[in-house]
């Protein structure tokens, strides 16, 4: 009887440590979720605008912090700027010169509990007339 008690006993905890683990995992899939289609929404809108400032405005609907050609931006839970921000999203662009226009290549890192939660580089050509034809 005490055997049967011990091995229910021991079954219960391996069943609450199972459980417990795939509650994290999903909060951070869904985290990971939502990072891949911010990012496929920032380089969707990079890719038009060629500017990070106009990308954080029409994304995120407010500005970014910017250091040097990096940018900062918090993020809550659901991916809304926020001031107690649960994912940083990190914006790096570089810019080459080309003959006639500019590559702007951006890195997206997102930030959680100090690891990368998913990262992605896209790039947009910027022609040097705006896009304008010389007719």
């Amino acid at each position: 009887m005490i055997l049967t008690l011990l091995f229910f006993c021991i079954s219960g905890a391996v069943i609450m440590t199972v459980f417990a683990s795939a509650a994290g995992r999903m909060q951070k899939n869904d985290l990971t979720d939502n990072a891949v289609l911010c990012a496929q929404s920032c380089a969707e809108v990079y890719s038009v605008t060629g500017s990070v400032e106009e990308m954080a405005m029409t994304v995120f609907g407010s500005s970014c912090e910017k250091v040097e050609s990096t940018y900062r931006i918090g993020l809550d839970r659901d991916f809304r700027p926020s001031d107690s921000a649960a994912v940083v999203l990190i914006l790096n662009e570089k810019r080459s010169d080309g003959g006639s226009g500019t590559l702007g290549s951006v890195t997206a890192e997102f930030i959680h509990n100090d690891s990368t939660l998913y990262s992605l580089t896209f790039s947009a050509y910027i022609p040097d007339n705006g896009g304008e034809s010389d007719e």
